[in-house]
């Protein structure tokens, strides 16, 4: 919570201090955990991966290098816990589909949710591809770029019941358009902007149009690109 009201009050490196010490203090615990038998409570990973996913998108949204640096080592821990509540094989990677989240076995002591797992695999996607901007190793963007597109692609599937993040699918949009992919690039704008809500309450309603200016916005873009002029117009409109 700590962590939470230093980024609410744009307090950033409050808030990277606090995300620091939250997961030094859980990681720590888990490892003690694992090598005995006796420990007291834990925070579960779903939090533990909810509050890591923030704190890399906070990073990439207001940081330089540095914090480019230190998405990318949150990456590698959200891969790891990821990779604890997922399961298949080298297949289920090849084309970008998502692994499908573990059931709940005898030996598991708890599960992660699905959306939560749709989040984690957004974070990581955003966090590489900041890290693919800010690479000094330009023979290596290429490939960040790309793995950043396969976990944004796994953020939207079906199974993790989150395809219509609006979130997911502008930075697919943004990330696919940086690859000068503009044909798709453009219909996941497209997708985005053709969703429905099951809650037409006035909040609801206004929450959704506003999350929508951005997408508004990269399809003006991008139309431009393909100069369909005309219709980029209309859309800045």
């Amino acid at each position: 919570r700590l962590f939470h009201v230093h980024s609410a009050l744009a307090e950033f490196d409050l808030a990277l201090r606090a995300l620091d010490s939250y997961i030094e203090i859980v990681t720590n615990a888990k490892a003690r955990a694992e090598k005995s038998a006796q420990y007291g409570e834990l925070e579960s990973d779903g939090t533990l991966l909810r509050t890591v996913s923030e704190g890399v998108t906070m990073l990439c949204c207001f940081g330089s290098f540095p914090e480019a640096e230190k998405a990318r080592d949150l990456v590698k821990l959200l891969k790891k816990y990821t990779a604890k509540h997922t399961r298949g094989g080298s297949a289920d990677n090849e084309n970008g589909i998502p692994l499908i989240p573990r059931k709940l076995d005898s030996t598991d002591a708890e599960i992660v949710s699905p959306p939560t797992l749709a989040m984690a695999f957004r974070a990581i996607g955003i966090g590489l591809a900041n890290w693919a901007s800010w690479t000094p190793k330009s023979d290596a963007r290429d490939d960040i770029r790309s793995e950043a597109i396969e976990y944004l692609e796994k953020s939207l599937a079906p199974e993790l019941e989150d395809e219509m993040n609006f979130s997911s699918l502008y930075a697919l949009g943004l990330l696919l358009a940086e690859s000068r992919d503009l044909d798709g690039a453009t219909e996941c704008v497209k997708l985005a902007l053709a969703s429905s809500t099951h809650n037409n309450t006035a909040q609801t309603v206004f929450s959704r149009e506003r999350d929508l200016v951005p997408l508004w916005h990269l399809l003006a873009l991008l139309l431009s690109a393909k100069q369909d002029f005309e219709i980029a117009e209309r859309s800045c409109q």
